[in-house]
């Protein structure tokens, strides 16, 4: 389990009414180090995934920093143009490849703003594919401002002022004609925090690789997402967040990749594992992993031919140990079908009676390990079948982060 911290700087306009926000990477502890292109994808999964977008977001447009990766396209984004604004960081080392990155993402409708912009340095050749632009008050001295503004005002691009301080900083931007403002004087930065489901790094590389053939299948990607319950609570997040204003709730890992397509989720994938996401205590997984088998097993026996609702159901069965928080709050985060829902606070319907067979075996309470239809034996055998498969899966996911360059690296 991890905490999910990050903060959001309200951006003003000359009435002081809150327009737009800048999101920004705040580490999780001492230990989490500062790295630019992990900390864009750190903010990206959290406010799409960790976070409730709407709420982060508070209806307005966004504002998120692009490092290069990002914006050469060797890492995708998986935003809408609609809700974000790219900042270009002044860090950018502006070269061919990055102009045309911009170029691109502008002739797809994103808007673009330039972050602590200075005439004469490289960013200004990204300047006709920008809309906004920030000038750092605290940087640049009144007269050299003044000439900023006058120069970008003629090319018609809406100026922000950051860093704005004090009152006399406000009041002298405001007399320049700038449009925007942020900085501690009207409002630091808020803290937003939650928590989150941890999804195994070595099962995310295992997708990757997976994905990047482009043959790949679809059973097999799903098998290997159903993996790992941190992978699967932020596929089903991500595809029923405020983000995508879907009407209907995606309810299964299969119905999620098939609404998404194969590109989507890689961009997905991508983007969690960049992120740098934790591993699980083994024995989380094994019990979650296990539960999800059985409930699986015990559908088949039912004659039930969606198997993957029942997986679901066990697999996400155990996200209240995981969270350390209570199932009602757990599932208040995560926008199931009403159907998921009963079966997983009530245990109603049967993915719910078959998650309360499977409990009641596991707690050797063999009375109560019951299924309408289904014999004793087979509920028996469901369950040993559960505990070899889910220990074949641990090792498997153990062994390949032993073997990862991170691991031979710590080791070396």
């Amino acid at each position: 389990m991890s905490n999910i911290f990050v903060a959001r700087q309200p951006i003003y306009d000359t009435n002081r009414l809150v327009v737009a926000s800048e999101l920004l990477f705040r580490p999780m502890d001492e230990d989490d180090q500062f790295e630019e292109d992990r900390a864009t994808a750190r903010v990206m999964m959290s406010a799409l995934v960790d976070l409730d977008f709407e709420a982060v977001s508070a209806g307005r447009p966004v504002l998120i920093n692009m490092t290069r990766p990002f914006l050469t396209g060797e890492y995708t984004l998986p935003l809408n143009k609609d809700q974000v604004i790219l900042e270009v960081l002044e860090t950018v080392e502006v070269d061919e490849a990055v102009i045309d990155g911009v170029k691109r993402l502008a002739s797809q409708g994103f808007h673009i703003a330039l972050d602590d912009f200075e005439l004469g340095l490289s960013t200004e050749r990204l300047l006709p594919y920008a809309q906004t632009v920030k000038l750092d008050v605290m940087s640049l001295s009144a007269e050299r401002l003044e000439e900023h503004v006058d120069h970008l005002r003629g090319l018609g691009k809406a100026l922000l002022a950051e860093k704005v301080e004090t009152v006399a900083h406000f009041e002298m931007c405001q007399t320049m004609g700038f449009d925007y403002f942020q900085g501690y004087f009207l409002s630091r930065p808020q803290m937003m925090s939650g928590r989150s489901v941890p999804a195994g790094l070595a099962t995310g590389l295992q997708l990757l690789n997976e994905l990047s053939d482009p043959d790949a299948e679809l059973d097999e990607i799903e098998k290997l997402i159903q993996r790992d319950v941190g992978l699967s609570y932020r596929l089903l997040r991500y595809i029923n967040s405020s983000f995508f204003a879907r009407a209907n709730k995606i309810g299964s890992i299969r119905q999620a990749l098939v609404m998404m397509g194969l590109v989507e989720v890689r961009r997905w994938a991508s983007l969690l594992t960049l992120a740098g996401v934790r591993s699980h205590p083994p024995e989380l997984l094994r019990v979650a992993l296990q539960r999800a088998r059985m409930c699986e097993l015990i559908g088949e026996a039912i004659g039930d031919t969606d198997g993957a609702r029942f997986f679901t159901v066990g697999l996400f069965s155990h996200l209240d140990v995981m969270l350390q928080v209570p199932m009602d709050e757990v599932l208040e985060s995560l926008p199931l079908t009403a159907d998921f829902r009963a079966a997983l606070q009530d245990g109603v319907g049967p993915c719910g009676e078959a998650l309360g067979c499977c409990r009641a075996y596991e707690r050797a309470e063999v009375g109560q390990a019951q299924m309408k239809g289904v014999a004793f034996e087979t509920i028996r055998s469901a369950y040993l079948n559960s505990m070899v498969w889910a220990d074949d899966i641990i090792a498997g996911l153990i062994s390949s982060a032993d073997s990862s360059p991170e691991s031979a690296a710590k080791s070396a």
